[in-house]
């Protein structure tokens, strides 16, 4: 039985400084990730700067006036590329947020599963602690009560040197009246 137990808390044991390590690693992929928003969203102002410009493009576009901005050179064609561009470029940007925040909740939500995975393990740890300890309990007090009930029981008070000897001389004494009787 205790062999088992003993199994059973080595496995945990195993899992928990997995499970362990797994935490390690998210907990560095959420500082990566909250990391690479923060470099990613010291751009907000730039990108609000030109997501106002591509509003100004668009009122342009609805007069007709186009070509004030880029210039007399410049064809529809390239007008549209130019602004495509803009919006490309918009629309990345609010990708990587978006993804980004996407991988930080998601790794939030892991985090949150390692923890409760540890917690679990940690009990399943110490219920197995406490049930070996009961049986190394056990065990120590069955042999402590073999051991007592083993040995032979002598009264303190009694020296089985002195009782040998005595019972030798009674004995002795036994005989030799027994023989000068006869």
């Amino acid at each position: 039985m205790s062999v088992q137990l003993r199994a059973k808390l080595e496995e945990i044991n195993h899992q928990l400084d997995d499970v362990r390590q797994r935490h390690k690693e998210v907990d560095f992929a959420l500082k990566y990730a909250r990391n690479q928003l923060d470099e990613i969203q010291r751009q907000d102002a730039s990108i609000a700067s030109l997501s106002r410009v591509l509003e100004e493009i668009h009122k342009l576009e609805q007069q007709d006036s186009i070509q004030l901005l880029w210039g007399e050179t410049c064809t529809d064609s390239e007008a549209v590329q130019k602004r495509r561009r803009i919006e490309i470029s918009l629309r990345d940007y609010d990708t990587r947020v978006s993804t980004t925040q996407h991988r930080i909740r998601t790794l939030l939500d892991e985090r949150t599963r390692l923890d409760s995975a540890i917690d679990e393990l940690v009990e399943q740890k110490e219920l197995l602690a406490e049930q070996l300890s009961r049986i190394v309990d056990e065990a120590t007090y069955q042999s402590e009560l073999k051991q007592a009930f083993s040995s032979q029981i002598v009264l303190p008070w009694s020296n089985r040197h002195k009782d040998a000897m005595r019972l030798r001389v009674i004995m002795a004494c036994l005989l030799y009246t027994s023989d000068a009787a006869d």
